[in-house]
């Protein structure tokens, strides 16, 4: 089974940083399933051995602020989310009816 993604977005942040993206993605599969998905990402180069520490922390459940999980939109990227939004309850309405 294959599946193909419709709307792809990629908003990076109002910092400016590449690194710091929200990426949204709407799959669309052969069964008819639509599917919304997104990511925050933010790469973050760390030692070896600060990453093994910060994975300790976090199966420890001790919070700590290593990463970003937030993205600051401009005016723009929050209009284009908007639209690629409405654009996936389109898509799955349209699923909906088929089936």
């Amino acid at each position: 089974m294959s599946n193909e993604y419709v709307i792809h977005e990629l908003f990076v942040c109002n910092c400016e940083d590449i690194s710091h993206q929200l990426i949204l993605t709407t799959w669309d599969f052969k069964d008819g399933d639509i599917t919304l998905d997104l990511s925050i990402r933010s790469n973050i180069f760390l030692p070896f051995y600060r990453r093994i520490w910060i994975s300790i922390k976090y199966i420890l459940g001790i919070q700590c602020n290593n990463g970003f999980d937030t993205v600051i939109l401009k005016h723009d990227d929050v209009l284009k989310l908007q639209k690629s939004l409405e654009e996936y309850l389109k898509l799955e309405a349209d699923s909906f009816v088929k089936s």
